[in-house]
């Protein structure tokens, strides 16, 4: 027994200091820098540097004012204030949306790959949907003002005016930039276009009624050639969900940087910057791109 008590404290040992290393975030190393040309794609913003925020990146003004429901065939708008009009929305993984709905305005059936919907209706009265996975089970319901419903991530969903007079919702969503999947031009005005032959035989429609006269057409056409909720029940099945989560902050902000034309200071940390460092002298030989950096 006691030839064990020493494999013992060994174990003992390593579960505690494996416990106390997993159990904080790396500190980020405050490096900026500056870029004069472009050699990759963030998937992302970068971070602006704490030393040059200001208040107004924290700011956006206009949500009380309507959207132009006119200008929309299909009478709605929607005004999405996401890391591109916030910049300090970065990696806090939330965004807001207004609705603005015509009596009878429709936002067709559509997801967001990136983030779950809370919509809470302020004016009129909606009927909203989603459709879910296999076995595709569609759920309504009909909201008044202050009804708040919830679309998860990935999820077929619509939202209808039943009412005669306009209606106003918002919505939260929980990524800074959750995406837009509007289901008839995702399908019928794809560029380039999918092949008729292929949506005919999904749809089990005749061919002639795929092909729209204009692009602006597209919409009405599915509807005419394919019953509303079956053409949402086949697209269901045909829809991958996808998920993608920002990131979670080492800092108190990161407030994005959405004009990248011009050269400006950047906070990254230590891995993203060996990983384009590794990859600029990968890619040196082809082109001369001047890489600046300083400590802040």
């Amino acid at each position: 027994m006691m030839k064990g008590v020493p494999y013992l404290v060994t174990v003992v040992i390593l579960a505690l200091a494996f416990s106390l290393a997993s159990a904080y975030d790396p500190s980020p190393l405050a490096l900026a820098f500056s870029l004069t040309c472009s050699l990759l794609f963030v998937n992302g913003k970068f971070c602006k540097d704490p030393a040059y925020v200001i208040a107004s990146d924290f700011f956006f003004p206009g949500v009380n004012i309507p959207g132009n429901i006119a200008a929309n065939k299909l009478g709605s708008s929607v005004n999405l204030v996401n890391v591109d009009k916030l910049p300090g929305l970065n990696t806090l993984g939330i965004s807001l949306a207004r609705l603005d709905f015509a009596p009878y305005g429709l936002n067709p059936p559509h997801i967001h790959p990136r983030g779950t919907e809370l919509l809470v209706v302020m004016e009129g009265t909606l009927l909203v949907g989603l459709v879910t996975s296999n076995p595709n089970k569609l759920f309504t319901k009909v909201l008044n003002k202050g009804d708040v419903f919830v679309f998860p991530i990935g999820i077929i969903h619509f939202h209808f005016n039943i009412g005669q007079t306009n209606a106003v919702a918002f919505a939260g969503l929980s990524s800074q930039n959750p995406g837009l999947i509007t289901i008839a031009n995702a399908i019928f005005g794809s560029n380039p276009p999918i092949n008729t032959d292929v949506l005919a035989k999904a749809f089990q429609i005749r061919r002639v009624l795929v092909i729209p006269q204009d692009r602006d057409s597209i919409s009405s056409n599915m509807m005419k050639g394919v019953p509303y909720l079956f053409t949402v029940a086949i697209l269901a099945l045909a829809t991958t969900l996808v998920s993608a989560y920002d990131p979670s902050p080492l800092q108190d902000f990161c407030v994005a940087i959405n004009n990248t034309d011009s050269a400006g200071m950047y906070m990254v940390p230590p891995t993203f910057l060996f990983i384009y460092l590794f990859l600029f002298f990968l890619t040196s030989w082809k082109s001369t791109c001047p890489l600046i950096i300083s400590r802040t």
